[in-house]
């Protein structure tokens, strides 16, 4: 038994680095000065290049939101713009999705550093299951700094492994089983990877837009790279700091596959009308 939970491990950490590289940090500008603001993922269906990232990320923020390319090097994600528009708190928002359509000249400038993920790892109606077989991967804000003496902004990524909560949660929180997913995040108990400890973790603040990733086990005997993107996360709550909620990937593929006419399996879990 321990030898199959090292395998699954070892898949999992696999799988968080496959995501990093599809991961991007949104920094705004302040002062002259960077600022850690949010998280990316970069997605493909069907040769068109996306964006995708939490909506409040970019409230009022389009013109000041930009994506590290380089050392001193920032890149404006510019692109056709689909986000829930703030009509009330965005902590009341259950979506909470924004989508760039990346242009031809924006994508060119990203660097190979990056990758984008392939539209066969979108998991679309994915059933989830109550075990830890989840990982989020992003940038806290609080892992990054400015060393003024030698004028650069450092970074570090943060993932966590996780599972979903009880489904109690979704009406204690107002959210909905078809368009949410609840996890746990406990921050005074982050499991260290390195070196199996137990320690305290970072505020989800900057996290905003990561992904939440499904490592299918199956993966250990085929061998076959089968991680799906499973969520976009999106919320910590102040009722409940235990708890992190995420928007379904199902909410950002039905976006796609309606407003471009995209080749995405429609969802078996989300209805359009949910969208609104």
């Amino acid at each position: 038994m321990n030898e199959i939970l090292n395998h699954y491990k070892n898949l999992q950490l696999k799988d968080i680095a496959e995501a990093y590289s599809c991961t991007c940090q949104l920094i705004t500008i302040k002062d002259d000065n960077p600022k850690s603001h949010g998280t990316g993922i970069f997605i493909e269906v069907d040769a068109e290049k996306f964006l995708v990232t939490a909506a409040h990320v970019i409230d009022n923020k389009t013109d000041n939101l930009f994506i590290p390319v380089g050392e001193h090097n920032l890149l404006s994600p510019g692109g056709d713009v689909t986000f829930t528009a703030l009509t009330q708190n965005r902590e009341k928002d259950k979506i909470d999705i924004a989508i760039f359509k990346l242009y031809p000249e924006t994508v060119s400038k990203i660097p190979p550093i990056y990758k984008f993920l392939s539209q066969s790892q979108l998991g679309v109606s994915h059933e989830f299951l109550n075990l830890p077989m989840y990982s989020a991967v992003g940038f806290p804000t609080s892992k990054s700094k400015i060393k003024y003496k030698e004028d650069k902004f450092i970074t570090k990524p943060f993932f966590y492994t996780t599972m979903p909560t009880d489904a109690k949660f979704y009406a204690q929180l107002n959210r909905d089983f078809h368009s949410n997913i609840i996890v746990n995040y406990d921050k005074n108990r982050v499991f260290n990877h390195t070196n199996s400890t137990i320690s305290n973790g970072p505020d989800t603040y900057g996290m905003s837009g990561c992904g939440l990733w499904f490592s299918d086990p199956k993966e250990i005997v085929s061998g076959n790279n089968s991680k799906q993107l499973v969520a976009v996360m999106t919320d910590w709550p102040k009722e409940n700091r235990k708890c992190w909620i995420g928007t379904r990937i199902d909410v950002i593929t039905e976006v796609l596959r309606i407003k471009y006419g995209l080749n995405l399996p429609k969802s078996n879990i989300l209805k359009v009308s949910n969208l609104s």
